[in-house]
């Protein structure tokens, strides 16, 4: 669920998502206008044509309302709508509104009054009695169902005989727009396409030192501040200025984390230098008495011995205490006794001057 909040979102897709989106944005509200725009010029050109059809027609219609030719009025009406497909209708009428010729007479019969549609061509129909000047009018909106109308009144010796309705659909220019639309809305893909390109592009570039200084920071976090990749300089913007900074703030912490594991070392050697001189001093005083208590115990073996030798040597004694001394010689292995005491004597002797040794080399 976290990751639909945008808040989480990595920071290189919010910036392709951004770019992508102004890319868009732009390309649509580009589109949007010019579809409009050429919709509206088309529909001006539209007004223009009506008008001059209907100028056209006004031209030549004095002459045949005046004969009464209402036939010619007709004929020059459907001249003019084999012409011009997009004629939705075309109409003249005399000063009191009623038809003089219809291009479809069999709903508007001539010499009788026009009757309009609806509401809207009621409107129109007032206003082309009333004018007195050619102008042009035309449903507005984006529609199908839309038109231009051209209105021109009809002068004889500056005396008003009617006017000439002639009105232009605008079903091909909405097929036209609809066609430029969908052209807008393919180039719109492309434009998203594009930028999505684009933004992945610039926003990995731009993201990627970024994310090598967030590693970095998170090393030092971790104090590993001696083993780090220095991020690479691309470019002299902020970013570039940035990796440059922290690549220099990097190596002074690295330094002064070296420093610090020196001086750590040194203390600790101190230290230990310290503790060793301590302990040596502490052992050689027990040394050095077992040193003199192991001499004067070798040297009262030797006495003991030589002792018991010259005993058991005495030529003052009998047989029987020569014997009798000899027993118990035998019997409590005095011999062998002096022997093994005197091996032990010696490796005590060497164990000791080892150690002596070994607390002289500290």
């Amino acid at each position: 669920m976290s990751n639909l909040n945008p808040k989480s979102w990595p920071l290189a897709v919010k910036l392709s998502l951004t770019i992508t989106v102004a890319v868009t944005t732009v390309g649509f509200m580009i589109g949007t206008v010019m579809v409009i725009h050429e919709w509206s010029r088309a529909h001006e050109t539209l007004g223009d044509k009506a008008l001059l059809l209907s100028r056209s027609i006004a031209t030549t219609a004095p002459k045949a309302i005046l004969r009464k030719d209402f036939w010619s009025l007709y004929t020059s009406l459907k001249n003019l709508q084999s012409g011009t497909p997009d004629i939705g209708a075309a109409m003249i009428l005399d000063e009191n509104g009623k038809v003089l010729a219809h291009l479809n007479p069999a709903k508007n019969p001539m010499g009788l009054e026009y009757s309009p549609e609806n509401d809207l061509d009621r409107e129109y129909y007032q206003r082309a009695m009333e004018a007195r000047v050619q102008l042009v009018v035309g449903s507005g909106g984006f529609a199908a169902d839309g038109f231009q109308e051209g209105i021109v009144p009809i002068f004889s010796d500056q005396k008003y005989l009617g006017v000439v309705r002639v009105r232009l659909s605008v079903l091909q220019l909405y097929e036209e727009a609809i066609s430029s639309a969908f052209i807008v809305l393919g180039l719109v893909l492309c434009f998203v396409i594009f930028g999505s390109a684009i933004g992945t592009l610039v926003s990995r570039r731009m993201v990627k030192p970024l994310e090598n200084i967030t590693r970095g920071l998170e090393a030092v976090g971790r104090g590993e501040m001696t083993d780090f990749d220095p991020v690479p300089i691309r470019s002299g913007d902020e970013i570039g200025r940035l990796s440059l900074t922290f690549n220099q703030i990097m190596v002074e912490l690295a330094e002064k984390k070296l420093l610090e594991e020196e001086m750590v070392m040194s203390e600790k050697l101190v230290a230990l230098g310290r503790i060793t001189a301590g302990v040596a001093h502490e052992v050689n005083n027990p040394a050095a008495t077992i040193v003199a208590n192991h001499e004067f115990a070798a040297e009262t073996m030797m006495r003991l011995r030589n002792a018991f030798l010259e005993l058991r040597d005495e030529s003052n004694f009998d047989g029987d205490a020569r014997r009798r001394i000899n027993e118990i010689f035998a019997r409590y292995q005095v011999d062998e006794g002096f022997e093994d005491g005197f091996d032990l004597l010696g490796d005590n002797r060497e164990s000791i001057e080892r150690i002596c040794r070994i607390v002289r080399e500290l």
